[in-house]
């Protein structure tokens, strides 16, 4: 008897690692069709991050006319310059919601 629900175990537990098998290799495939249909799409430029972070701050009433400057080097963004203390969130912020930015620098000073 022992023997028996030891062998429906097994039989069960191989059963289910082919059903699980089976599927791992549609969900890989899916997977593996994702990063290639990504590759295609070009990367932002640095100049084009730079260009959408600097449109960003200027079509805000708030930040439009602070002296900001935006650098841009592989994706990273440096932001720099002398603001109000209580500006430097919300410029941040506002550069952040620009697509393409691997990391953003604050080099932004308070004055």
């Amino acid at each position: 008897m022992q023997n028996s629900t030891i062998a429906r175990l097994f039989a069960a537990t191989l059963v289910s690692s082919f059903a699980f098998a089976a599927h791992a290799a549609d969900v890989t495939a899916e997977q593996a069709a994702q990063p290639a249909a990504q590759a295609q799409q070009p990367a932002q430029s640095d100049a084009a991050i730079a260009d959408k972070a600097k449109a960003a701050l200027k079509a805000s009433p708030d930040l439009a006319a602070l002296p900001v400057e935006v650098g841009v080097k592989d994706g990273v963004v440096t932001v720099a310059g002398t603001v109000p203390a209580a500006a430097i969130e919300p410029v941040l912020k506002t550069v952040a919601t620009v697509g393409g930015i691997k990391e953003i620098r604050n080099e932004l000073k308070a004055g």
